[in-house]
């Protein structure tokens, strides 16, 4: 992983994924530099970072130094599942998730998934078997009934 220049960035972001980390496991876990996030612009004093992962894929982290809250964010227009699975096979900080979006794609048990040994693997796992199980916006109509532009 690595710094990006802010241009990098061409979408808004969302919120993906809440953890807590004590400072220095912040550092030894992101070993880049962080910025001052404008004081109006945060809840609380903050430092972020725009970081491209191994994998090609941008997500913003932002570190709240009071509560030592890291909310990771990732940009809109990307598969959200798998750009947290991209980061956490880089930067193994797992069991320390309180929150993941619903836009991950696994709504139901995330919180007992954390607590797996192979938790980014069963992540991968369950981000593809829930994909698997949902049809694509182009296989169904908003009805749920097989779209006419489908061929059989």
């Amino acid at each position: 992983m690595r710094t990006a220049p802010p241009e990098t960035l061409s979408t808004d972001i969302r919120p993906a994924l809440i953890a807590h980390v004590i400072e220095s496991d912040l550092m030894r876990l992101f070993p880049v530099p962080f910025k001052d996030v404008d004081p109006l612009a945060a809840a609380e004093p903050s430092k972020a970072a725009l970081l491209r992962l191994d994998s090609g894929r941008l997500v913003v982290v932002e570190y709240g130094t009071i509560t030592s809250t890291v909310t990771v964010s990732v940009p809109s227009d990307a598969d959200t599942g798998e750009t947290l699975v991209d980061l956490l096979l880089e930067v193994p900080f797992s069991s320390s998730i309180e929150w993941l979006s619903e836009d991950v794609g696994i709504s139901e048990n995330w919180e007992e998934l954390v607590k797996e040994e192979d938790f980014v693997l069963e992540l991968r796992r369950t981000i593809r078997r829930d994909r698997r199980l949902k049809p694509s916006l182009g296989e169904q109509s908003s009805l749920d009934l097989p779209s006419p532009n489908r061929k059989n």
